[in-house]
């Protein structure tokens, strides 16, 4: 029930919104507001913001329609490297910005566990710029060729440990963590030409762009945390940065299945998107592209992967060895990408981070700043905080069915058995 009210409302937010935006701009052009005939100088369109909503504030991509949006004035492209700016959307033709005033937490992961939310939720503007002079203006800054920050992508399989490990990295304070930024959403759209090299180009400006080096602070890394339902083009994303380390977190599929069962009524859109892949093929494709950050076409590969199990928990199982498949062919790459499991980081967490920041490159000394983001909720704040979803049971186990479901995924996946438990490969 309440997924379908937040569906209506949704409806009538863009019903308001179509109206408004019409009238809006018909107004723009008759008094010379037309942001369209802007020179470059003055290319950056700042809006205020009347109202916003998202469909859903952690699974639904970041759009220039979560707001409704009046005219604020016209300035340099150049306002895009203000410290409190960041970017909150990329297409081809354009870029936006979102500007947030005195409150400079958008990326806090230790105050806002995931940033699409955290940036709806904080921006007091909205910055609209053409996708070509923000490249003409990173072109005559050289931003890139003066670019030498770490970028590091965490790809995962949720409810696997990833934002709290975004909040160990960021409790360093020579870290700055991005936790499933919308950018990520966008970057999937352009998966068919991501071997064409303007393309890999322009997606690792945006990624520059959004991983922005702090005023008068020292960073050691830039840590962007991926959906686990983008790990399919996980091998795509390692490769724009081919120097850098990455990593990947999981959990035993025992712990994965109980915890994320936990968070169905948590977002209600889940059952809903679910059914919808079954009903219609470009249904699902759309869902798949726009919620899942999977390519086109997907949706009919994922339903023959689901009816290799049989088990009531077959497609969780699917899911959570989709994502390991796509940590495993960035790893046959030859992708610098190794693997964290949860179980070892609470066991051990001195000794599994140190294996961690050796591998990022990451100084270890900084290690007792972190030590006590375990004892916080890594999502409170959020619909998916552990006071809101209830207590795990003590054990969690897999049933011979599981198990068998787990073997079948994997021969289906072409990747190792991990049906008796075994590590994933690369794990550290």
């Amino acid at each position: 029930m309440q997924a379908i009210l937040r569906v209506l409302v949704y409806v009538l937010y863009l019903l308001v919104h179509l109206v408004y935006t019409a009238i809006r701009n018909l107004y723009w052009k008759v008094t010379g507001l037309d942001p369209e005939s802007a020179p470059y100088e003055r290319s950056a369109h700042v809006l205020g913001i009347c109202a916003r909503w998202k469909l859903d504030l952690i699974t639904s991509p970041n759009l220039l329609e979560d707001f409704i949006l009046c005219h604020h004035g016209f300035v340099h492209p150049d306002w895009i490297f203000r410290e409190d700016v960041s970017l909150y959307q990329v297409t081809s033709s354009r870029m936006v910005f979102v500007q947030t005033g005195n409150d400079t937490s958008v990326w806090d992961v230790s105050r806002e566990p995931f940033s699409k939310p955290a940036q709806h939720r904080l921006a007091r503007r909205v910055i609209v710029i053409p996708t070509e002079h923000v490249l003409r203006l990173v072109r005559e800054t050289r931003y890139v060729d003066r670019y030498r920050d770490k970028i590091i992508f965490v790809g995962n399989t949720a409810r696997c440990g990833s934002t709290l490990l975004c909040q160990i990295l960021h409790s360093t304070q020579e870290c700055v963590a991005y936790s499933e930024p919308g950018v990520v959403n966008d970057a999937y759209r352009f998966w068919t030409r991501f071997n064409d090299p303007a393309t890999r180009d322009f997606l690792k400006t945006s990624f520059m762009l959004l991983c922005k080096k702090p005023q008068n602070r020292h960073v050691a890394a830039h840590v962007v945390k991926v959906a686990s339902s983008g790990s399919y083009l996980l091998p795509f994303l390692y490769s724009l940065f081919p120097d850098t380390p990455d990593l990947f977190m999981y959990r035993t599929a025992a712990a994965k299945l109980q915890s994320h069962t936990r968070i169905l009524k948590s977002i209600p859109l889940v059952i809903p998107l679910g059914l919808a892949f079954y009903i219609n093929d470009r249904l699902s494709d759309y869902l798949h592209v726009t919620f899942l950050l999977r390519p086109p076409g997907m949706s009919d590969y994922c339903r023959k992967l689901v009816k290799t199990t049989r088990g009531f928990f077959g497609p969780l199982l699917a899911d959570y060895l989709f994502c390991i498949q796509g940590y495993i062919r960035s790893r046959d790459n030859g992708d610098n990408v190794a693997a964290i499991k949860y179980e070892d980081l609470v066991a051990e967490p001195t000794v599994t981070l140190g294996r961690v920041f050796s591998h990022c490159g990451i100084p270890t000394d900084l290690i007792p700043r972190t030590l006590g983001v375990f004892a916080v909720d890594s999502q409170a704040g959020s619909p998916l905080m552990g006071r809101a979803l209830g207590r795990e049971s003590q054990k969690a186990s897999l049933t011979p069915q599981n198990r068998e479901d787990m073997r079948r995924v994997c021969e289906f996946l072409d990747i190792p058995d991990l049906s008796n438990g075994a590590d994933v490969p690369g794990t550290l």
